[in-house]
Parts: structure tokens; C-alpha cells; sequence
């Protein structure tokens, strides 16, 4: 970004944001301003419609990446004069932070519906007629166009929004038809291979926890929520009175892991030692790093948006070392991993558990996969206290029940789920890749660089 630049002050247009001014694009040919080339918030009624019928509906909360999850029933009494969208339309989040995570959305499916009623956080995008709408919706990704959105929104940091005329009056490339379809054609395709690549990943992941179940002989029944059950008093146990504590389905379970092929063992037959993290409010920008319940994933620690401590004296065993065991025990519970080698200068939080394991008896990679498994989540579901933010206690987690077949059975499954897990994550690389290659040809073709790729591949 250029950090040094005049604007004259006949070009200012009222404007005195010199992020508005450094966002224009530097070469501006074969560029046009979105309303020549569609419709914002183009004009549309509903006939025949009463106060308190249900219309289709769609929310920011309704959508994600690219796509609307859910549309709503609401009255139409309570969503009147909002703005109509249908199959073909382009849906623009124009708020902070959905206007910079690219919140926009190509419309070809309505689930059956001809039309939805959406929020006014939205701007919706009509493409003109002889304007590929697909084109024009790949055209907002652009580095150009999110340069200038980025530039252009104003308002109080965390609610900063794009007015509609700065909207309407964004500079978006507008090449010939041709091109305009080749571009469609390469992003389409990109798009398909992530989606089959990711989809591909994903299953690899899915099918983790049946190969686990499988090689340990535990065949879980069908479960279900009872509506009515007796718990005599001397099946009281554990100092729980709370009704869902003693749902059928958690012995069941239960019983379905003492059936299976290996013997059990309580967690604290191996685990040496079990410790909570350090409770931690004041970060600074440097310094030690410090891992929060979001940095557990399963069966790995995430290093992205770590938080960063003062280095400070710890007087507590928290120092990590490569084989320990983490488990989340607040929040998000139960969620575990292993500390590798370049984890070991980590800190923890105070609503992690670290556990030191017997390795000579356990593969701590094995444990954390069984943490991980479907049945121990129903398990931690049952051993959990709490309200809304439910979690685990030392003595509920030592005295869990845990599978365990010889070490070299721990191997061989660990193993084989690292193994999945890499090729999971190797297919999710290629997925982005795959995507990013497309976005930057095109970013290519706008300039005018692939004219003699686009005539041979034509």
C-alpha cells in the first residue's frame, strides 16, 4: 500500500480519508462502476400477502462461506419492506466484520423457494442483462474491488459499514463476454475440485472414529434420550442428583466399552499426574506463548491467534513436555491433543488440563484419540457440571473408564489415524491451493497478461 501521496482538493469530493484514496485502483482500464453493470437493491413487491402470513427469510446468521445454511418462517408483518432476493442474485454483507471476512454470497438455490426476504445488512446484487452474474460475483474477490471496500467503509471501529452510493459507485473489471466466461468457467472449476477435495478430507476424518471402535471390538448400541426412567437410591453415585446424569443411555455405553475386545483401566491408572493451566488476563505482544481452549483441536494444537504473556516465574508444574496429554475442561470440553517438541515453551490456561501418562504403558497419541472418539464424548457428557458453560473436574476425568489393549495395538491405531489426519490435511492444502492458483490467474487476466493462454486454451 502506498504510505505517501497527494490528492489535489478539486479531487476530493467531500472525501478526507486517505484510505479512500489509496484504495483506487492504480490502472483503472476496463474498469466500471458497479451500477452500470447491475441492480442494487433492485425494486420488487409480494402480492397477495397478508400481515401474518409466513414468507422465506434470510438472516446474517442464516448464512456462511458462500453459501445461505438455513432460511427462515417469519411473519411477514415482522420483515415488511425488506429487501427481496431470488435465484441469480448476488447477497453483499455490508457490515463490519462480515463486509471483511467476504461475506458474499452467489444465490442459485432457495430450497425451493422463488424468493426470500433478507436483512438490511445486506445489499443484494442484480446483474444486468448481458452481464454474467457469475462473473460479476467472482469479480468482488478481486484484490482491486476488496481493496476499495476495504477503504471505503466508514463508522466506529467494530460496526463500520459501506454506504450504498460508496457501494454503488465501486470501480469492478469489466472485460469482453469471453473473457468474462473463461474466468467463470476457471473459477467454477477451482471451486468443484476444493469442494471434492475438502469433501474427500472430511470423510478421511469421519471415518476415524468407526476404524477406532472397530479395532477395539466396541459395538455402541443405538442411543436415545429417555423421557421417563428410575434411578433407585443406592445407584446414587458420585454426588449427582441431576436427573440427566443417570439417562440409560450413558450405562450403556459404558457397557458397550467393557465389552469390547481389550480390558478397561480408570484414567488415573495411567496418568502419573493431572494439573490445571494458569488463569491469565493481561496479554502483551510478545513473550511467552499462551494456549487457550481455542487452540485445542482434536489431536492437534492449532498455533494460529496465540495469545502472548510476560515471561514470568511459574512456581506451578505447568511447563509442558513432549508426550503430555492436553484436555479442554471448560467451554469446549474434552477436546484433546498431544504436546509435541516445539510445544513445550507453551503455557496453558487455567481451563486445560495437563496430564503427565505412564508411556510405558500407554501411546499418548492412542489416549488422545480415544478422548477424541464419539463414545468417550457421550462419557463427558455425562461427567460434565455446570450450566451454560459446562465442564470437567479432576476427580470426573481421573475416574473415567478407557480401553486398553497392549502398547503395540496403541501403535498400530495411532498410527493409522496420524496417518488418515496427514492425508486429510494434505487434501485440504491442495484444496486452498487449488483455489488460490485460480484467483491469481484471474487476478492475471484482468491485467491483460493471459490473452495468448486464454486463445490456445479456446
Amino acid at each position: 500500500m502506498v504510505k505517501c501521496f497527494i490528492v489535489y482538493a478539486d479531487d476530493l469530493k467531500g472525501i478526507l480519508s486517505p484510505l479512500f484514496f489509496s484504495s483506487q485502483p492504480k490502472n483503472t482500464k476496463g474498469f466500471v462502476e458497479l451500477n452500470k453493470i447491475a441492480e442494487i437493491n433492485p425494486s420488487r413487491k409480494i402480492n397477495n400477502i397478508s400481515l401474518n402470513d409466513l414468507v422465506s427469510y434470510v438472516g446474517l446468521p442464516e448464512t456462511g462461506d458462500l453459501e445461505i445454511k438455513r432460511i427462515l418462517k417469519r411473519p411477514y408483518k415482522e420483515v415488511k419492506g425488506r429487501n427481496i432476493i431470488k435465484k441469480g442474485d448476488i447477497l453483499f454483507a455490508r457490515i463490519e466484520p462480515s463486509i471483511f471476512n467476504k461475506k458474499y454470497i452467489f444465490i442459485d438455490d432457495l430450497q425451493d423457494n422463488d424468493y426470500a426476504l433478507t436483512s438490511t445488512e445486506f445489499y443484494i446484487v442484480k446483474a444486468k442483462e448481458n452481464v454474467n452474474p457469475r462473473f460479476l460475483f467472482y469479480m468482488l474477490f478481486t484484490k482491486d474491488v476488496y481493496a476499495q471496500v476495504r477503504g471505503r467503509t466508514t463508522g466506529s471501529t467494530g460496526r463500520r459499514r459501506l454506504d450504498k452510493g460508496v457501494f454503488e459507485n465501486l470501480l469492478i473489471p469489466y472485460p469482453d463476454t469471453k473473457i468474462q466466461t473463461h474466468i467463470v468457467e476457471l473459477m467454477d472449476n477451482a471451486y468443484e475440485i476444493k469442494n471434492q477435495k475438502e469433501t474427500e478430507a472430511q470423510q478421511l476424518l469421519d471415518s476415524i472414529d468407526d476404524y477406532v471402535l472397530e479395532e477395539l471390538g466396541i459395538k455402541l448400541p443405538e442411543l436415545k434420550d429417555e423421557m421417563c426412567y428410575v434411578i433407585w437410591g443406592d445407584d446414587v453415585k458420585n454426588n449427582r442428583c441431576d436427573a440427566y446424569y443417570y439417562q440409560p443411555k450413558f450405562e450403556e455405553v459404558e457397557e458397550a466399552i467393557k465389552r469390547g475386545t481389550y480390558e478397561t483401566k480408570k484414567f488415573n491408572e495411567v496418568a502419573k499426574q493431572l494439573i490445571n493451566g494458569l488463569d491469565f488476563r493481561k496479554f502483551s505482544e510478545d513473550g511467552l506463548t499462551y494456549i487457550r481452549v481455542s487452540n485445542i483441536n482434536p489431536n492437534s494444537i492449532n498455533n494460529e491467534e496465540v495469545r502472548y504473556i510476560s515471561p514470568i516465574n511459574i512456581s506451578k508444574k505447568i511447563h509442558l513436555e513432549s508426550g503430555n496429554l492436553l484436555i479442554t475442561r471448560k467451554g469446549t470440553f474434552g477436546v484433546a491433543a498431544v504436546v509435541e517438541k516445539n510445544h513445550e515453551e507453551f503455557i496453558i490456561s487455567s481451563e486445560i488440563f495437563k496430564i503427565e501418562l505412564e508411556q510405558e504403558l500407554v501411546n499418548p497419541f492412542f489416549i488422545s484419540t480415544w478422548m477424541n472418539s464419539y463414545a468417550q464424548k457421550i462419557i463427558f457428557d455425562r461427567i460434565k457440571t455446570g450450566g451454560i458453560m459446562g465442564h470437567i473436574s479432576q476427580e470426573a476425568l481421573s475416574n473415567i473408564i478407557i480401553p486398553l489393549p497392549s502398547l503395540q495395538i496403541q501403535n498400530k491405531i495411532a498410527n493409522e489415524v496420524k496417518a488418515r489426519m496427514q492425508k486429510a490435511e494434505q487434501l485440504q492444502k491442495e484444496a486452498k491451493e487449488v483455489l488460490e492458483e485460480a484467483k491469481e490467474r484471474v487476478e492475471r487476466i484482468i491485467l491483460g497478461e493471459e490473452e495468448d493462454r486464454i486463445q490456445n486454451e479456446d
